[in-house]
Formats: C-alpha cells, sequence, structure tokens
C-alpha cells in the first residue's frame, strides 16, 4: 500500500511502488495515489501563486488607464468579466453589508452620541457602505 513515508526513500523506490499500486487495480492503492497527486499539485499552486503576487502588483504607467475621480491614481477601464463579478456578488455582498452596517449603527447611536463622535461613526457604519454598494460604477472597485 502507498504511504507518505516512502517518499524519503528515493525517486526510484517511490516510482516502482506506484508502478506496483497502480497495476495491482486496488481501489485504496489507486485513491492514494490520486491523493499525494493532488496534494503535491496544490502545493505547487501555493508556491507558484505566492512568488507570482508581486509581479501581478506591478502596475506600468503606459497602460492603458483611465483617472477617474472616484480613485487615486489610474485604473483600467472594467471588464464584462468584473461587471458580472460585481453586479452578482459583491453588489449583494455590499447590500448585506450596509444592513448589518446600519443595524450596528442603530444599536451604537447612543454610545456614539454620549462620546460626541456621532458623526464618524454615520460615516464609517452606514455612509461608506451604502456610497460602495449604490454610487460606484459598476466593475470598478
Amino acid at each position: 500500500m502507498f504511504s507518505f513515508k516512502k517518499l524519503s526513500r528515493g525517486s526510484l523506490r517511490l516510482r516502482q511502488q506506484l508502478r506496483r499500486d497502480l497495476s495491482s487495480g486496488n481501489k485504496e492503492d489507486i485513491m492514494s495515489v490520486f491523493r499525494y497527486a493532488m496534494t503535491l499539485a496544490l502545493v505547487a499552486a501555493v508556491l507558484i501563486g505566492s512568488f507570482g503576487s508581486p509581479a501581478l502588483a506591478y502596475r506600468s504607467s503606459t497602460s492603458d488607464c483611465v483617472d477617474r475621480d472616484y480613485y487615486s491614481g489610474c485604473e483600467k477601464e472594467p471588464t464584462g468579466g468584473m461587471m458580472m463579478w460585481d453586479a452578482l456578488v459583491m453588489r449583494p455582498v455590499g447590500i448585506v453589508g450596509t444592513a448589518l452596517g446600519s443595524v450596528v449603527w442603530v444599536v451604537s447611536y447612543p454610545f456614539a452620541y454620549w462620546g460626541g463622535n456621532t458623526d464618524a461613526s454615520t460615516e464609517a457604519l452606514v455612509q461608506n457602505p451604502f456610497e460602495w454598494t449604490f454610487q460606484r460604477p459598476l466593475g470598478e472597485f
């Protein structure tokens, strides 16, 4: 039967064991090989993704982007996929966030009143989520 302890014995023995396990036709052996392959693929994806993130963060000054008053700096024109993601996922999340912020605001308003920061709490809990959900252009984050 395949086990992860056999990995340390070398790649030749591992390949031979994998061949034996797969040729035996035992379902448990095949599943253990499949789990090993999936684990290896996941680890590779995580490692590759962690090295690729800084490269994706780079923004070229010559890219096709549009300056907007809503944003600081230069943003790319939203694509159809970004607009669909915004309309189907992010806007409903924003609606829930606005509702939850409003409930928290109602509960915390007396404390904010006594503390003298009702304007700051209103802006943070109600106004900002509302503007992000309903007043921002579709597809622009």
